[in-house]
């Protein structure tokens, strides 16, 4: 059983050196960057998702937030980016425990704006974060964009990522291979899954490190599974072993391996 002080906190990108050197630390065992690179990256984020065990960091997120008007209609655009969690700490609903703080900070703006989560998911486990948490996510196998939805990843790939882009795909082409998680490759049984099918299927250059943009809509339907997700997390974190024999079972919910 993990401890139990597990935690979430959004702060604000004011970062002091020793946190720096502690994010670098971890950061460094699962992304192929310098540090001089990881500095650089660091700046680019307004805020950061931390995640501790006790006192031990155990992973992060970088959170950038981006105001854009698309249609002639307000938008909130909220990158998920530069995620690290510990191997023994996935699976945990850290994702989106954050994704349900940040629906807490934004409550007002994102009341009057059109929200969206998005990431430029560079392995499939990346994107079943949005497919495995969320009722809505684009893109899917179950159904076409919406034009709302495919003006949000134009948007975002045109503007984060310029002649990167590839509109005809919604992929992001890297020049290499920047994460040390094994990724090239997906296990033929794992292709029986729909979701992940669907990923290798519209990005198939994840082989050399592309992306592939994926938007989570903020409405009320992904709220509540968020929500729902935060309070198991909560409740899982919370529950005591309860004696059967000699044996001891944990009451509380389980979790996908995926979030």
């Amino acid at each position: 059983m993990l401890n139990t002080r597990l935690s979430v906190r959004i702060t604000a990108n004011t970062l002091n050196p020793e946190m720096i050197s502690e994010m670098w630390s971890l950061y460094r065992k699962f992304y192929d960057h310098n540090h001089t690179s990881f500095l650089e990256r660091l700046k680019k984020n307004d805020y950061y998702s931390i995640y501790r065990d006790g006192e031990r960091l155990i992973g992060f997120t970088g959170l950038r937030i981006k105001r854009e008007r698309i249609q002639g209609r307000r938008n909130l655009l909220i990158n998920f980016g530069q995620t690290i969690i510990e191997p023994t700490y996935r699976g945990k609903s850290l994702i989106p425990a954050t994704g349900f703080k940040l629906c807490c900070k934004f409550g007002w703006e994102i009341l009057i704006s059109k929200t969206y989560f998005w990431a430029d998911c560079l392995t499939y486990k990346a994107y079943l974060v949005f497919a495995k948490t969320l009722e809505e996510y684009y893109p899917t196998y179950k159904l076409d964009s919406t034009r709302q939805a495919q003006s949000v990843i134009d948007c975002i790939g045109q503007t984060y990522y310029a002649d990167s882009y590839c509109a005809t795909s919604g992929t992001i082409c890297k020049d290499s291979i920047v994460v040390n998680d094994v990724n090239n490759y997906i296990p033929k049984e794992y292709l029986l899954d729909q979701d992940i099918s669907f990923y290798a299927q519209v990005n198939p250059g994840f082989t050399k490190g592309d992306g592939l943009i994926t938007l989570g809509p903020v409405n009320l339907k992904n709220f509540m599974l968020l929500l729902k997700r935060a309070g198991q997390k909560w409740l899982s974190l919370h529950a005591r072993p309860r004696k059967q024999g000699k044996r001891i079972k944990l009451v509380g919910t389980s979790y996908r391996k995926s979030a």
